[in-house]
């Protein structure tokens, strides 16, 4: 079993760059937005692989130590980005930009941006005034909500499989997978599509006099994105399966298949960027489902098929995939405060580019390298 996967550092730069250019408004990648949805996937692969490591290693898994490495390799930047950002807003934004900004802000530093953005109302990419310039925090508290609870299952599922055997606790894991992946992914897909329907529909009053629309809802909720990560779950326990593991030799179909499939999705995204919206958020349904099967794959096909994987090896892909965290922290902000201050042009859009690569390398290369090492 391979214990790094360099070319998971390639899949991050193309994510990451997806969403970058995305919201530099390039208008052939108006469906990078999707890049996130391959973030979440990774994550929830690595995670899994990381977990079921230790277990194997140590016949238990340290969650306050897991914790407390997660902490370290993500708040410091976090924090950072969230109190700089704030601090430029002050002198930047409109008085009503302000409100909006401290209440991300602090939902932000809580890993709680989503729960926070339930209640606001403005697009994602509004095109009247400028958004938060911490809004992208909404991913980022996703995924710390993930390592909150999903480690608890991992831990909960092994031991049921002490009590039952393994082969009743492994038939046990992957229904839980599988069951996971299909209620959620059908209710993202439910909430996103059939918004309308859903507001008439007695038990979400609640929801709709507190301001919280399904489309909302499906965008930013855990439970409705927790399909994603454990996708990335079902392609670690993949990996360690025998069955997939004599398939090994088809490891570089898996990889291409996965390939164009998710280059379909961003296609798809792309040119239908109206199709399955939501009516205050961004999001292709059928486009969220086909790079997250996409990525799967390339993961998947990864593990077995390393000369097809060699693409996501070469030096650029690899060292801004290292930057990959930092460069997202920085790019939203600087996007954002700078349309704010100046009107929208190339020369506008080019600085926020640089100085997002810029932002991104230094916090990396003198931040987070040096506590996460």
């Amino acid at each position: 079993m391979k214990t790094r996967r360099t070319d998971i550092e390639g899949m991050r730069a193309l994510a990451v760059g997806l969403v970058v250019l995305n919201h530099a408004g390039v208008p052939w990648l108006s469906g990078g937005y999707i890049g996130v949805d391959v973030f979440f996937v990774i994550s929830g692969f690595l995670i899994t692989q990381l977990l079921i490591n230790e277990a194997g290693e140590r016949n238990s898994i340290d969650l306050r130590h897991f914790w407390a490495r997660r902490a370290r390799r993500i708040l410091p930047m976090s924090i950072l980005v969230t109190l700089t950002t704030v601090i430029a807003g002050l002198f930047m934004l409109e008085p009503g930009k302000i409100r909006e900004l401290s209440a991300v802000g602090l939902g932000a530093l809580g890993f709680c941006a989503n729960i926070v953005l339930f209640f606001r109302t403005s697009d994602y990419l509004s095109g009247v005034t400028a958004p938060s310039p911490l809004r992208h925090f909404w991913s980022l508290a996703v995924e710390e909500q993930f390592y909150l609870l999903w480690p608890l299952v991992i831990v909960g599922l092994f031991a049921v499989r002490s009590r039952l055997g393994k082969k009743v606790g492994k038939l046990l894991i992957w229904v839980l997978v599988v069951s996971i992946i299909y209620v959620t992914c059908r209710l993202f897909v439910w909430l996103s599509v059939d918004g309308p329907i859903v507001n008439s529909y007695s038990w979400f009053r609640p929801l709709i006099d507190r301001n919280i629309s399904p489309e909302r809802l499906a965008f930013y909720s855990p439970l409705t994105r927790s399909w994603e990560f454990v996708a990335g779950v079902g392609v670690a326990l993949a990996v360690r399966s025998t069955l997939v593991t004599k398939l090994r030799t088809i490891g570089s179909a898996f990889w291409l298949v996965g390939a164009v499939t998710a280059g379909i999705a961003v296609r798809l995204a792309t040119i239908t960027p109206g199709y399955e919206h939501g009516t205050d958020t961004a999001t292709n349904t059928t486009a969220t489902m086909l790079v997250v099967l996409g990525t799967s794959l390339i993961l998947l096909g990864g593990e077995f098929g390393p000369l097809v994987s060699r693409v996501l090896i070469v030096k650029p892909l690899t060292i801004i995939g290292d930057w990959s965290y930092s460069v997202y922290l920085w790019h939203w902000p600087i996007w954002v405060l700078l349309i704010t201050t100046f009107n929208r042009g190339r020369e506008v859009t080019a600085t926020a580019f640089l100085l997002s690569m810029a932002f991104g390398f230094a916090q990396f290369r003198w931040i987070e390298k040096p506590i996460r090492d």
